[in-house]
């Protein structure tokens, strides 16, 4: 429910009220429109008169449960589940989890695959081995977040969240995964480390830059930038250098 006006407020209506209501949830299943997409694909080819490679987008390999457990029930119903349904948050975790990892197993086996299509704004370009398979999902790059239910505790993050995670990290791609965070994540960040296969850690305005270096060292890319809305709206071109003068000095050797 929206309230219409220009940069109003939003409110989910939950599709899922209760525990009891879980089995009427079903496991996404992929599934694909041959006609449709041959039709689409022919009509590409053609615009572009078969100069450059036509390619079908399908999914880009994201694992964030939290997401949409939030998008089911609500953020109040998940915000209050940890306290007085925790049994009742793990169901959620671990059926969207189950349900993501075998969607996207699906997509492997139909051959939908592409880890091109992981090189994201998220992800640098890479060059593959010549004998890597682009179709598996071991070589594509795995996007996990959190950030709706950014107002967990350490604690809280690391019973509800960091386990599914884990499984969802295990099995997505091999040294190939980006986490993602807008939030502070600064007393995270010994949890969020854990991670297999963690490969790239956003580091946001919100994370205490001097704490993810020396927390994360160089072992894994540390992704940063300067503060977006003060740099649109107020920065001159000095304090634009200044900030990224500190970023360098604070992280240039990480």
């Amino acid at each position: 429910r929206r309230t219409g006006n220009p940069g109003g407020a939003y409110k989910v209506d939950p599709v899922l009220a209760s525990e009891d209501e879980m089995p009427h949830l079903r496991q996404p299943r992929y599934e694909v429109d041959a006609v449709a997409t041959k039709a689409v694909m022919e009509r590409a080819t053609e615009m572009v008169h078969g100069r450059l490679p036509v390619k079908v987008a399908t999914d880009e390999v994201r694992a964030s449960p939290s997401e949409t457990m939030v998008s089911l029930m609500g953020i109040e119903a998940a915000l209050y589940g940890v306290i007085d349904r925790p049994s009742f948050i793990h169901r959620m975790m671990e059926f969207i989890t189950d349900g993501t990892i075998a969607y996207h197993r699906a997509r492997e086996a139909a051959g939908a695959v592409d880890a091109e299509e992981t090189w994201s704004f998220r992800t640098h370009y890479e060059q593959l081995p010549p004998d890597a398979d682009p179709h598996r999902l071991a070589h594509s790059w795995t996007y996990i977040s959190a950030q709706s239910l950014c107002g967990l505790s350490p604690t809280m993050y690391e019973e509800f969240l960091q386990p599914y995670h884990e499984r969802l990290a295990s099995v997505m791609g091999e040294d190939r995964l980006y986490y993602h965070g807008c939030e502070g994540l600064t007393p995270k960040i010994p949890i969020i480390r854990k991670l297999p296969n963690l490969r790239r850690f956003h580091i946001s305005a919100w994370t205490d830059l001097e704490s993810a270096v020396n927390q994360l060292g160089r072992d894994f890319v540390l992704e940063t930038n300067v503060h977006g809305p003060d740099t649109m709206a107020v920065h001159t071109p000095s304090d634009m250098r200044a900030a990224l003068r500190r970023i360098m000095d604070v992280a240039g050797d990480a």
